[in-house]
C-alpha cells in the first residue's frame, strides 16, 4: 500500500498540492527523527508519521519498552491507530523523568501512570484518568529470605530502594505504622544487583518484571504487597490532560478505542507481541522474560472478570480516602473532573461551560444562578452516592450467586465428622463404653448444628444483614479458632495443633462478621494444613494485630507453596500440580478468598518452604480494608 502511494506521488511531483504534501511528510519524519531524549521511534512510527493524513500523537511511557506496554505496540502493528487517523509514537522516559510532567508540559498527549495521579491532581496537575490497564497494582516490596526480615515492620531502620512512582507502597508502610523517615531511602537502580549483593535490604519491584530476574538468579525471596493491608489500587493507568478532553474529544475517543483493541489483541497473542517487542523496540529482555511478564500482567488485568481498562468511580474514591486517611491527600477530594466518562458526549467541562453561559446571561438574576449551582452540587453528590450503592449491590449479588456452590463444597467437613463419630459410637456401644459414646454423640450434635447453619446460609434464612448484604455479628477470632482446633484435635489426635496469640489485645479484639462463613473459611485453611503437611507435622495458627486489622496465619510443615502458584491457587477450580493427588475439585481456597473479601479483608498465600496463608480482617468499627471489585460467580 505505502509503495503504491509513493509511486503515485512521484508521478505527480510537479503538482503544487503534491509538493506541499511531500514537504509535510518530510517534516513529520524529521520530527520523529529529532524526538527528545528518551523517545523511541520504530519503523512503524516513522512510516505512520510520514503519512500526512494522520494526526501525530505521542504516548509517554512510565518505563522502558517491555510487555508492560504490549497493547500500544499491538495497536501500532495491527494498524488500529492508523485506522483511527492517528500516527502514534511511544516515548520512553528520560532519567528521573515523571510521565505526568511530560504530558502536562505538552511533550506527550497521553501517558501511563499509577494511583499517584490522584496526588498529582491534588497538587494542581490537570490530569484525567482514562483507563486502568491493571485492575490490581503490580507494585510490591521484595526482600531476600536470608535478610532476617520476617514482616514489613522489620523494614524500619533498613536500606530500601524506592522508585518515584511507588506512592502506594509508601502509603502501605505508613498504614503499617512505618514513616518514611524510619527507613533509609536509596535511589533505585532498577535491577536486582543491589539486593543480591546486600547493598540494600529491600526494593520496590513490579511482580511482572523483577521477580523473573530473582527466580533466574536462584534467589530465595519474599514479597510484601500493599494488598495484604487492603491497599488494592489500580496500576498502569492511561491518562491525559483536561485540555485534551475538552479540545480534542474525538481524537481522545479514537485513541482510547484503538488502545483497548490493541490490548485485547496483545493478550490473545502474547508470543507474537513479545517477538515484536524484541524485533522493533528492545532486546533488553529475553523472549522467556517477556512471556513471563505477559502471564503475570494478565493476572493483574483480570480480563476474565472485567473489561480491559475498566475503572469504577467508587474504587477511585476508596483510593482517595485511603490516601486521605494516611495524610497524603486532602479529605473530600473531588473526582468528577479527574475521571473520564466516555458516555458523556462533551464531558463535564462542556456542562460547566454551559452553566457559565447561563450564569452570564442571567447575571441580573444572581439568586437563580446560585440556586442552579447548589442544585448541580446536590445532583453530583446524589449520582456519586447511587453509583457507590450500585457498586456495593453488584458485589453483594456476585457473592450471593456463588454462595450456594461455595458452602456446598464445605458441607463435606461436618458430614465427615458425623460419619466418623457414628462409626465410633457404634463401636463404643458394643463395648458398653458409655462415656466415650456420649462424647461421640456430642460431636454428632455439633457437626449437625454446623451443617444446619450452612444450609440456612445457602437458603438465606434467619440471618441479620446490612443494606449492603453483609451480616452483623461481633465475634472474637480467638474463640472461633480455639473451637476449630479443638474439633480437629479430637479427629486427628496424633497431630499437634497450636494457637499462638501475639498479645492479650489480639486475643480479645473483636471483628464484625458472619461466624458460619468465617468458620468455614478458616476450617478450609486448617484442613488443608492437615492434608498437605507431614504425617505428624504440627499445624500452627497465629493471631496478631496490625494497625486496625486482625491478622491470622495458618502454617504447616508441608512442602510449601511455589511462587507461581501463590496467586493462581485462589482461582476457582484451579488445583496446583503438586496437590492433585490429594483430591478435591479446587473450590476450597476460592471459597476462602470469597468469604474473606466479602468481609472487607484479604488473604494471601505466602511463597516459601512451608505452607503459610495470611488472612487480614478489619477490627470492629474499622473501615473495610479489602474492598474488591465484584467477582462473577
Amino acid at each position: 500500500m505505502r509503495t503504491a502511494e509513493s509511486a503515485s506521488l512521484d508521478d505527480r511531483q510537479d503538482s503544487p498540492e503534491t509538493a506541499v504534501r511531500t514537504l509535510v511528510a518530510m517534516l513529520a519524519v524529521l520530527l520523529v527523527a529529532l524526538a527528545p531524549a528518551g523517545a523511541a521511534a520504530t519503523q512503524a512510527d516513522v512510516a505512520a508519521a510520514g503519512d500526512a493524513r494522520l494526526e501525530r500523537v505521542v504516548v509517554q511511557l512510565k518505563w522502558r519498552h517491555q510487555f508492560q506496554f504490549a497493547g500500544y505496540y499491538a495497536a501500532i502493528a495491527r494498524g488500529y491507530y492508523r485506522d483511527a487517523g492517528l500516527a502514534v509514537a511511544l516515548r520512553e522516559p528520560g532519567e528521573g523523568e515523571d510521565p505526568v510532567e511530560a504530558v502536562v508540559s505538552g511533550q506527550a498527549q497521553y501517558g501511563v501512570g499509577g494511583s499517584e495521579l490522584l496526588l498529582a491532581r491534588a497538587a494542581g496537575a490537570p490530569v484525567v484518568a482514562l483507563a486502568a490497564i491493571y485492575q490490581h497494582s503490580p507494585y510490591a516490596l521484595v526482600t531476600l529470605r536470608e535478610s532476617g526480615i520476617g514482616s514489613v515492620h522489620d523494614l524500619a531502620g533498613r536500606r530500601v530502594m524506592i522508585e518515584p512512582q511507588a506512592a502506594e507502597l509508601l502509603a502501605y508502610l505508613r498504614y503499617e505504622g512505618i514513616d518514611a523517615s524510619q527507613i533509609e531511602q536509596v535511589e533505585h537502580g532498577f535491577d536486582i544487583a543491589a539486593l543480591a549483593e546486600g547493598r540494600v535490604d529491600a526494593m520496590t519491584a513490579y511482580v511482572t518484571d523483577e521477580v523473573f530476574a530473582l527466580e533466574q538468579a536462584g534467589l530465595r525471596y519474599q514479597l510484601f504487597s500493599a494488598r495484604a493491608a487492603g491497599i488494592d489500587f489500580y496500576g498502569d493507568v492511561l491518562f491525559t490532560t483536561e485540555a485534551e478532553v475538552e479540545q480534542r474529544p474525538e481524537r481522545l475517543r479514537a485513541f482510547l478505542d484503538a488502545t483497548l483493541a490493541g490490548w485485547r489483541y496483545a493478550l490473545d497473542h502474547p508470543e507474537e507481541i513479545a517477538r515484536l517487542i524484541r524485533s522493533d523496540y528492545s532486546e533488553r529482555h529475553s523472549l522467556e522474560h517477556l512471556l513471563f511478564e505477559a502471564e503475570r500482567s494478565r493476572r493483574l488485568m483480570r480480563d476474565d472478570v472485567v473489561e480491559i481498562g475498566y475503572m469504577h468511580a467508587g474504587r477511585w474514591r476508596h483510593i482517595a480516602e485511603t490516601y486521605a486517611e494516611l495524610g497524603m491527600l486532602p479529605g473530600g477530594a473531588e473526582l468528577d473532573a479527574f475521571l473520564f466518562r466516555p458516555d458523556a458526549p462533551d464531558g463535564l467541562a462542556s456542562l460547566y461551560r454551559l452553566v457559565a453561559l447561563f450564569s452570564l446571561a442571567l447575571a441580573a438574576a444572581g439568586g437563580l444562578g446560585a440556586w442552579f449551582w447548589v442544585l448541580s452540587r446536590r445532583l453530583r453528590r446524589e449520582v456519586a452516592e447511587r453509583e457507590a450503592a450500585q457498586w456495593r449491590a453488584e458485589a453483594a449479588l456476585a457473592r450471593e450467586r456463588s454462595l450456594l456452590s461455595i458452602l456446598a463444597h464445605d458441607f463435606g467437613t461436618p458430614l465427615n465428622v458425623i460419619s466418623a463419630a457414628a462409626q465410633l459410637l457404634d463401636r463404643h456401644l458394643d463395648g458398653d463404653d458409655r462415656t466415650r459414646a456420649r462424647g461421640e454423640v456430642e460431636r454428632i450434635r455439633t457437626a449437625t448444628q454446623l451443617l444446619g447453619e450452612q444450609i440456612a446460609a445457602c437458603l438465606g434464612r434467619g440471618r441479620e444483614v446490612r443494606p449492603d448484604g453483609g451480616p452483623v455479628r461481633p465475634l472474637e477470632l480467638r474463640r472461633l479458632l480455639d473451637q476449630l482446633l479443638k474439633e480437629r484435635r479430637s479427629l486427628v489426635p496424633e497431630r499437634s495443633f497450636l494457637l499462638e496469640v501475639e498479645s492479650e489485645e489480639a486475643g480479645t479484639a473483636p471483628i464484625e462478621g458472619d461466624e458460619v462463613l468465617l468458620a468455614a473459611a478458616f476450617a478450609n485453611l486448617i484442613d488443608n494444613a492437615i492434608k498437605y503437611s507431614t504425617p505428624r507435622g504440627a499445624v500452627r495458627v497465629r493471631l496478631a494485630l496490625a494497625g486496625r486489622n486482625a491478622v491470622v496465619e495458618v502454617l504447616d510443615e508441608g512442602p510449601g507453596i511455589a511462587e507461581p502458584e501463590a496467586e493462581r491457587i485462589f482461582e476457582k477450580y484451579y488445583r496446583a500440580p503438586q496437590t492433585q493427588s490429594a483430591g478435591g475439585i479446587g473450590l476450597g481456597l476460592f471459597m476462602v478468598r470469597s468469604v474473606v473479601e466479602s468481609h472487607g479483608g484479604t488473604v494471601v498465600a505466602v511463597h516459601g518452604p512451608e505452607g503459610r496463608f495470611r488472612v487480614t480482617l478489619p477490627l470492629l468499627g474499622a473501615p473495610a480494608s479489602g474492598t474488591a471489585a465484584p467477582r462473577a460467580a
